[in-house]
């Protein structure tokens, strides 16, 4: 098996950022607070090696490398959608 030393929940964090565009809206969508959200998507940044967000006073945007992500994990959300059916 595959060994990754990513936290999946880090994914689930990095969609509900992805699609709020919003730290603080995923903050609260997932009940934790915005620095455990901030502090997530910056570990997840470092072990991915790359920036998946433009960050500004308005909220975040995916960058081209998040965008690929972002594909990637709502494809692994939906098949695990389909395999709990």
């Amino acid at each position: 098996m595959y060994k990754s030393n990513v936290n999946f929940n880090s994914y689930k964090i990095f969609y509900e950022v992805a699609t709020s565009e919003s730290i603080s809206d995923a903050s609260k969508k997932l009940f934790i607070t915005q620095s455990a959200v901030s502090k997530a998507i910056k570990k997840l940044e470092e072990d991915l090696n790359t920036n998946l967000f433009y960050r500004n006073s308005k909220g975040v945007k995916l960058t081209e490398k998040g965008e690929e992500l972002l594909f990637y994990v709502e494809e692994a959300f939906n098949n695990l959608v389909t395999v709990e059916r």
